[in-house]
């Protein structure tokens, strides 16, 4: 278990300073909309994940709705909801993004939404975060936000918050 809880505990807290970053983003009404791997740089001097790229990022309160008419972002890390309707804007992409970004970095493979392979089947001492991706990739309105305060969200955000403190 040791070998296990090293070889996971950096990624696994990178992924938790990449939540902060993007609940401070969200707090302030913004959504990238473009979260892919080329887009986090680790900094070498102090192992800080950066978020790069917002040339595609929204501001929530901007309320223009034919800003984006077209579907922005990498394909395979954006939402159904949004591929389907372009104009569908919230936090909740970047959450999905986040699922898949770290069922990838697990499972070195991006998940199909539709029919999700467990991680546990293949990573022992993973039990927990099948459970997070799942409801950071689920359908829209079972997926949970940062920061937003209603009791459904902020459980399945600190718990998973909390998986990620308990097995970094």
């Amino acid at each position: 278990m040791a070998y296990l809880q090293d070889r996971w505990e950096r990624p696994l807290w990178l992924f938790d300073e990449i939540l902060n970053a993007l609940e401070f983003a969200h707090s302030r009404g913004v959504v990238h909309r473009d979260l892919k791997p080329q887009n986090i740089l680790v900094r070498k001097a102090d192992d800080q994940p950066q978020i790069l790229d917002f040339g595609c990022a929204y501001l929530l309160d901007e309320g223009d709705e034919e800003l984006t008419t077209t579907l922005v972002g990498t394909t395979s890390y954006v939402p159904e909801e949004v591929r389907r309707d372009p104009k569908n804007r919230s936090v909740k992409q970047d959450i999905y993004a986040c699922g898949m970004l770290l069922y990838e970095v697990i499972g070195r493979r991006l998940p199909h939404a539709n029919d999700y392979e467990p991680l546990e089947d293949e990573v022992q001492g993973f039990e927990g975060i099948d459970k997070i991706i799942q409801v950071a990739i689920a359908a829209e309105r079972k997926r949970f936000t940062i920061g937003t305060g209603t009791s459904t969200d902020s459980n399945h955000a600190n718990e998973s918050k909390e998986f990620l403190a308990t097995t970094a």
